[in-house]
Formats: structure tokens, C-alpha cells, sequence
């Protein structure tokens, strides 16, 4: 399970990413952040990841704050998967996507 309580992020500069979001994400279940571009979806897929520190509120994975001192919830999720279940494939350039190896 994850939980997001009362999650807010400000960056330095005082651009607001994310402002008092709540939301429990159940395990086994498939959730969607759709939204424009700058409204704070990758904000806090990273916040999960601990790689982004909310301003205030507090982030939990499997009921451990992922900001916590010595928490470990970040290094227990499973990789990330796209819908179906497949894992992403390895970064490529855009080159590369479409018309293969760079010679």
C-alpha cells in the first residue's frame, strides 16, 4: 500500500509542485496520475522513491514513511511496471527508437 497525507511540495524559488494531496493506493491495485504538464504527477512518483522530499506531509510505502531516518521503504518496492506488466525497456535515444542502433 502506499499513502500520500496531506503531501505539499515547494521548490526553492517557491514553485509549487504539489499542494496538500491525500490519496491510499491499495496493493494489487492499478492507479493512474493523469494530468497537463507541471501539475506534479512525476513529483510524487519520485516523492515514493524518496527522491524528492516533501515540504510537508508525509509519504508511507507499506505503512513506513519513505522520509523517515533509516527507512528502508524505498528499497522495497518492486520495479516500477507500465500496464500489462512488461518492464520498461532500457533508455534509448530517439534515434534509436525509431530507426535502430546508431552506426
Amino acid at each position: 500500500m502506499i499513502r500520500f497525507d496531506h503531501v505539499s511540495k515547494t521548490y526553492p524559488g517557491g514553485t509549487r509542485a504539489v499542494e496538500d494531496f491525500s490519496l491510499t493506493v491499495e496493493q494489487g491495485s492499478t492507479t493512474v496520475f493523469l494530468g497537463t504538464s507541471g501539475c506534479g504527477k512525476t513529483t510524487l512518483m519520485r516523492m515514493v522513491n524518496a527522491m524528492v522530499t516533501p515540504t510537508s506531509g508525509t509519504v508511507f510505502v507499506r505503512g513506513e514513511d519513505v522520509a523517515g531516518e533509516g527507512s528502508r521503504a524505498p528499497a522495497t518496492l518492486d520495479r516500477l511496471r507500465p500496464a500489462g506488466g512488461r518492464p520498461l525497456p532500457p533508455p534509448k535515444r530517439c534515434r534509436q527508437h525509431r530507426h535502430g542502433p546508431a552506426p
